[in-house]
């Protein structure tokens, strides 16, 4: 049996198995795994083709995981959140959070390869075809390798082939990408308008350095006396200063070039300025008075109040540009991983009580 794994790494590891059907075949979890142990606990249910992470990079020990089960690595294009996690696994009963996780992680990677799935299915070819196409084959070179038949070019012209990358986006998720392209294209607007204003500026200063460049000349060439020494000596402290502002114009032109560039690289997170929320996260001033309509958008609020049924957060590690509030992604990540550590201990407790 082929297998798509699941693995969530940690002091207590969780293993998730399903099938290329999206069967459950194996949901566990325990303390204290090393490597050896975790790799002969999966190799008693089949042949590991996936070992999938919850996370948008690679463990280290899910590395080495995979690299013992000879398998590929699947990572999401960014780390799945609790709430998805939760609606993922909404039909399988688990024991905690671990198992949640590593078997949410190997159904994320299911739906990415789905489509393909049934191409593959509907051609009338199984899991060894399908096995080997999540492994890099194209489809066509899967079914030479394990059918003796030939192969009907005809079949792989109809359609292009599903890459593993493509799945349906929901009107939620579209709405989601929509504001943050407008949230994008604000941002792009300041920015361009600044650097135009630096632009101007550093024309200007320019203009300037020439102006004075020939008032320097014109004075040198005449009757050297002290005088005029002096004013040429005047001059070109000026010019000096003059010059050194286009260095500082042209570092802030700099900083706004990259601050543009890590928003494309997404490598941080825009903060709405409320009632702006973007992607469930708004910086709310304090006097601000906060709808009661807008708490279900707000995932994180930044502000030195309490407010009632919202996650709020003081805003010391949110940070802002021009007119534009943002937070560094590894500093969004921790306030969110500390709130998934709030959520194990409560389950934790519940659990005691009963």
């Amino acid at each position: 049996m082929y297998l798509i794994v699941g693995f969530d790494p940690g002091t207590s590891v969780g293993i998730g198995i399903i099938n290329f059907n999206c069967e459950v075949i194996d949901l566990f979890s325990a303390k204290n795994m090393g490597i050896n142990e975790v790799v002969a606990h999966i190799i008693k249910f089949g042949t590991s083709v996936l070992v999938a992470s919850d996370v948008d990079h690679i463990p280290n020990s899910l590395y080495k995981v995979a690299t013992a089960l000879d398998a590929k690595i699947f990572i999401p294009e960014k780390s799945i959140s609790v709430s998805e996690k939760v609606f993922l696994t909404r039909n399988v009963k688990y024991h905690d959070a671990h198992q949640r996780d590593s078997l949410s992680a190997a159904l994320y990677a299911y739906k990415r390869y789905k489509n393909l799935f049934e191409k593959i299915k509907n051609l009338g070819y199984g899991d060894d075809v399908r096995a080997l196409v999540i492994k890099g084959k194209s489809i066509a070179e899967a079914i030479a390798e394990t059918s003796a038949e030939p192969i009907e070019a005809a079949k792989f012209l109809q359609e292009p082939e599903v890459s593993e990358t493509s799945f349906e986006i929901s009107k939620e998720k579209f709405n989601d990408i929509k504001e943050h392209l407008r949230i994008l294209e604000k941002a792009n607007k300041i920015l361009k308008a600044e650097i135009k204003t630096k632009d101007a500026e550093i024309e200007n200063l320019n203009y300037a350095v020439k102006s004075l460049e020939r008032d320097i000349k014109f004075k040198s060439e005449k009757a050297i006396i002290e005088k005029e020494k002096f004013e040429k000596r005047a001059m070109e402290i000026s010019l000096k200063g003059i010059i050194e502002q286009i260095k500082n114009a042209e570092g802030v032109i700099k900083e706004l070039e990259n601050f543009y560039e890590r928003v494309g690289k997404e490598e941080i997170e825009l903060v709405g300025n409320y009632p702006e929320i973007f992607n469930g996260l708004t910086y709310i001033d304090k006097n601000i008075v906060v709808e009661p309509a807008d708490l279900n958008k707000i995932e994180i609020a930044w502000t030195e109040k309490k407010i009632s049924n919202c996650k709020t957060v003081s805003p010391k590690k949110l940070k802002k540009f021009s007119n534009i509030y943002y937070i560094e992604n590894k500093d969004l990540n921790e306030i969110r991983i500390s709130g998934n550590v709030e959520s194990i201990v409560e389950e934790y407790r519940k659990e005691r009580r009963r």
